[in-house]
């Protein structure tokens, strides 16, 4: 046992049959009867005899973004830094913002996933802020893809916190990094679902901004059918990534990180609307269809470029030997035009365009050079410099006196404090 003052961090029972972690489940929950891929799936289970329960002393991070007084510490007691009815179970991830903790309460009938996070970003009361509002928003939100957040604080120590879903089932980079890339039909049924979310959260006033695989979760339904679970609404952005990716700041104050997903007006840090989470998701469809990015480069700032100025090309012209459907890749392509009139105006209308795909019919697409009477490959389709207007390019395609300004700033690294 742990000193006093101390709460002990549970670690998760293993199967002494097959050594895999126990999902832990509350009795008379339905979430028994989830497969749950690399835990045990035995039909009895019988639980390996663990180690002494950890109390707390799991190693702080030291690292140069954080001051170490800002850090949270996992050998304080979890509960004076959240607060109290949570019992925590292991400490599933951690990065340079904090750590992420697998925990359960009275209060919801569901496994959570707790994110505790440094005080040192946050010290920015202009941040933090935005990341209230935007929790507020995505805590309201409610739709059977959405993953839930139930709760967003800020403890009396001051660690931001976030209460959400914990996601059992693997992400779609997981399936990507496994797989390659996705049937057709299978693509199609994800691809829905994910519409079906953003179609939602739009309807709420609420923006994703980072849309990507690894936001998107597989759980398994009925027949083996993939169920989908879009993670991070409204907040992907805002928290500062975990990862090393995120080293820039865009003007509005923005965590800019890799851009292979990032639309145009997002690479310049202009206003948002829906139209720039269905760029991103023509971005991951794309992928998702080819397990290549439309746009690539071991250079962050040469990918935030393509995005800008480079049309994508069209996946039927290259990639000829996975025989995508045209009309898939018209849709792919409207998502991607450059120019957010040029694409669906709202997720519902890609998500009915991606219905008549799935149910055999002609889709409905903006009228545009990829529109109805487009039969061939795009004139832009093999990754031609195109002209944009209203995202920083002038109607002759050369750059106006503010393009090379806003770049430079989405690329300035933020000041020291």
């Amino acid at each position: 046992m742990g000193t006093d003052g101390e709460k002990p961090i549970v670690l998760r029972e293993t199967c002494e049959l097959c050594s895999k972690p126990i999902f832990p489940i509350k009795p008379g929950s339905t979430n028994s009867l989830v497969h749950r891929p690399g835990f045990c799936n035995c039909a009895v289970k019988t639980v390996k005899p663990s180690p002494a329960t950890l109390t707390g002393t799991l190693p702080d991070l030291a690292l140069p973004e954080v001051k170490p007084s800002q850090h949270f510490n996992p050998t304080v007691q979890l509960a004076d830094v959240v607060e109290s009815g949570y019992r925590f179970f292991d400490r599933i991830g951690k990065g340079t913002m904090g750590y992420v903790y697998q925990a359960e309460t009275d209060n919801i009938d569901a496994l959570l996933a707790i994110k505790i996070f440094h005080r040192g970003p946050f010290t920015n009361k202009r941040t933090l802020k935005r990341l209230e509002q935007e929790a507020t928003l995505a805590i309201g939100a409610s739709h059977p893809h959405l993953a839930s957040v139930y709760k967003f604080g800020v403890s009396a120590k001051n660690y931001p916190f976030i209460v959400m879903d914990f996601m059992a089932g693997p992400s779609l980079a997981d399936i990507l990094a496994h797989e390659g890339f996705l049937d057709v039909p299978r693509a199609l049924d994800i691809f829905i679902q994910i519409s079906e979310a953003l179609e939602y959260a739009h309807g709420e006033k609420l923006l994703h901004r980072g849309i990507k695989p690894s936001k998107i979760y597989l759980l398994k339904a009925a027949e083996n059918r993939d169920f989908v679970k879009v993670s991070d609404f409204g907040i992907a952005k805002i928290l500062p990534n975990p990862g090393r990716e995120t080293k820039y700041m865009t003007p509005q104050g923005e965590e800019f990180g890799n851009p292979s997903y990032m639309s145009p007006e997002q690479c310049l840090g202009t206003r948002l609307d829906a139209r720039s989470d269905l760029y991103s998701f023509g971005c991951l469809m794309y992928q998702c269809l080819t397990g290549k990015l439309p746009h690539t480069s071991s250079n962050p700032m040469r990918i935030a470029f393509k995005q800008i100025s480079e049309e994508a090309r069209s996946m039927v012209e290259r990639f000829l030997d996975l025989d995508i459907p045209p009309d898939i890749d018209r849709i792919v392509l409207t998502c991607l035009q450059k120019n957010p009139d040029d694409r669906f105006e709202t997720a519902k209308q890609l998500r009915l365009a991606l219905e008549a795909v799935r149910d055999g019919k002609r889709p409905k697409l903006p009228n545009t050079g990829i529109g109805a009477g487009f039969s061939g490959i795009t004139s832009g389709g093999s990754g031609k410099q195109i002209k944009i207007t209203g995202i920083g390019l002038s109607k002759d395609g050369s750059k106006d006196s503010n393009f090379i300004d806003n770049v430079l700033k989405i690329f300035k690294k933020p000041k020291e404090k």
